[in-house]
């Protein structure tokens, strides 16, 4: 471990820490990415945003971040009245949740396309150039950086007092959240390559691995419970809900694991292997249904689909204009879901019925979507290849 020096926090990021201190009423968060450590891809707490209310949706704001070829590749998190996101700029960026404004970005010479996590008053992200960073959440200064030796694509899963993350390199590693010291890390060659990050449900971390394998670790001791071989590369973070793990993969499947044991109960084709797809989202499951988007290269097309949760028989699929390798989110009914066409889509989560897109020319994006949305406080964010940050709200 090495520790870096502290950098000067913007005055306005000063000031507006003041208005998040405890007892302050602040918009409920999404923490990290898809939203908690299950990485369920759900809020139960928002209130504004409904099937009622998803066809009135516009964008409120953009909020740009430094000059970059591919601009935003990261996935928000949003903390009391705070938005978090890297940028390929080489910068995590902190704006204002209500109006987009800067408060604070840390440069760390590299692309960040991991998304970042925040608790305990700090913010957590990976960086291409092989680091693992904790900055404060309030000001952006530098609290302590690991370097793990290969790219960090995984976003970190926060667990209590230990941050968990993958590398490209093949490493999964705990850090103390407080000093970034070593609890454990996996053993050479045991973990081939990760591109999504870690989940966790009762006392166990998931990682899905360029081995094509799901692979289980004590949360605790980092000992390996179990790994399944599933045939493709899994790029997709995993998903736990009801003792079943669910993940994408790179042959354009679905496959459900039991998270005791690692044994398979279902796998199940998204979108027919002539189109060549692959399944990179983190599926989003809610009221008995898995729901993922796909990226299908022949032709070049992408659909939301939702699977039984329980059979992982198809309930409904519904059509997006270009391929997506974004994450659903899901609030009261309606699954958010970016695509490479520029557009957030609402869709109905129990029949795939579309509740609103935006009008070409008007609220679509300028360039295309590989972020996914984080919900919180009525709006829905979502990074950008443009390089911005965009809030999307009905109000």
């Amino acid at each position: 471990m090495f520790v870096v020096g502290r950098r000067s926090a913007t005055v306005v990021a000063a000031l507006a820490w003041i208005l998040l201190v405890p007892g302050i009423a602040a918009a409920a968060g999404w923490s990290q990415f898809h939203g908690r450590a299950d990485r369920t891809g759900v809020t139960t707490t928002e209130t504004v945003l409904t099937a009622a209310t998803a066809p009135t949706l516009h964008r409120l704001w953009a909020a740009p971040t430094g000059a970059s070829a591919d601009g935003i590749n990261s996935s928000p998190a949003v903390w009391r009245d705070r938005v978090y996101i890297g940028s390929d700029d080489g910068a995590l960026w902190a704006f204002d949740a209500v109006t987009g404004a800067e408060l604070w970005h840390d440069g760390v010479e590299s692309p960040i396309r991991s998304s970042p996590a925040v608790a305990d008053r700090r913010v957590f992200f990976g960086t291409e150039g092989g680091s693992i960073v904790a900055d404060r959440a309030a000001s952006g200064a530098r609290l302590w950086s690991y370097d793990m030796g290969a790219k960090i694509t995984a976003s970190p899963l926060v667990v209590g007092s230990t941050v968990y993350i993958g590398s490209r390199g093949g490493t999964l590693i705990a850090l103390d959240a407080a000093d970034g010291s070593v609890l454990w890390m996996t053993k050479p060659f045991e973990v081939w390559g990760m591109w999504g990050g870690p989940a966790y449900a009762n006392g166990v971390v998931f990682v899905g691995t360029e081995r094509s394998e799901v692979d289980a670790y004590d949360a605790t001791t980092g000992f390996r419970l179990w790994a399944t071989r599933l045939g493709a590369r899994v790029r997709s973070t995993p998903s736990v809900v009801d003792g079943s793990v669910f993940v994408g993969t790179d042959a354009g499947q679905v496959a459900a694991l039991d998270a005791a044991t690692g044994a398979v109960r279902w796998i199940t084709a998204a979108a027919a292997p002539e189109t060549t797809p692959v399944v990179r989202s983190s599926p989003a499951v809610s009221d008995g249904l898995v729901i993922v988007a796909t990226a299908e290269t022949t032709p070049m097309d992408g659909t939301a689909v939702a699977l039984d949760e329980a059979t992982g028989a198809e309930v409904w699929r519904s059509p997006l204009a270009d391929y997506s390798t974004s994450s659903p989110a899901i609030a009261n009914g309606v699954v958010y879901v970016g695509s490479y066409d520029t557009r957030l889509y609402a869709i109905d989560e129990l029949t795939g019925t579309l509740l609103w897109a935006p009008t070409w020319g008007v609220d679509n994006l300028p360039r295309g979507i590989n972020s996914s949305p984080a919900i919180a406080g009525g709006r829905v964010y979502i990074g950008c290849r443009d390089g911005s940050l965009y809030a999307f709200g009905v109000s």
